[in-house]
């Protein structure tokens, strides 16, 4: 297996078919949602009973990284479908009465890692994300991260 071109650095990376600057948009947002994707396998490792969130975000930032990286559509009815989980639980965590500042736990620390990548990934990607529906999957992805986090720390009285 090559793990390098041999090539030097030229400062282009080979994305999408053909040789893009690394500083451009979209190499950043792929940067920062490889690094979401490392702090979600980081927060699996302290909590894998919540398995069934974890694919629901491995899914979602793998699809944003797939039209990013290669410029290929995603399906309207699957980040529909990631949608639709999503909101369910980003509406549980909002009924949740007063204010929450930070995590106090090492899982929820390890969920706030990772929204804030998503975040840096949202910024990074608007040039480069051509599809409404892949923007406001990475939009409502942190919001579902950050869901998750509130849950898990302050609670809501039933299994997340």
């Amino acid at each position: 297996m090559r793990i390098t071109t041999g090539n030097g650095d030229q400062g282009l990376t080979f994305a999408g078919g053909t040789y893009v600057e690394k500083s451009s948009g979209a190499v950043h947002a792929l940067g920062w949602l490889d690094e979401a994707l490392a702090r979600l396998y980081h927060a699996r490792l302290v909590a894998p009973e919540e398995e069934n969130h974890f694919q629901v975000i491995e899914s979602a930032v793998k699809a944003v990284m797939q039209h990013i990286g290669i410029a290929a559509p995603v399906a309207e009815s699957a980040a529909g479908f990631w949608l639709d989980e999503m909101q369910a639980t980003i509406a549980k965590a909002d009924a949740i009465p007063g204010d929450w500042l930070r995590p106090v736990t090492e899982y929820g620390a390890r969920l706030d890692l990772l929204r804030c990548a998503i975040r840096h990934a949202e910024r990074y990607s608007q040039p480069a994300v051509t599809q409404s529906d892949i923007r406001v999957l990475l939009n409502r992805l942190s919001d579902y991260v950050f869901a998750l986090t509130v849950l898990h720390e302050v609670g809501d009285g039933e299994e997340t």
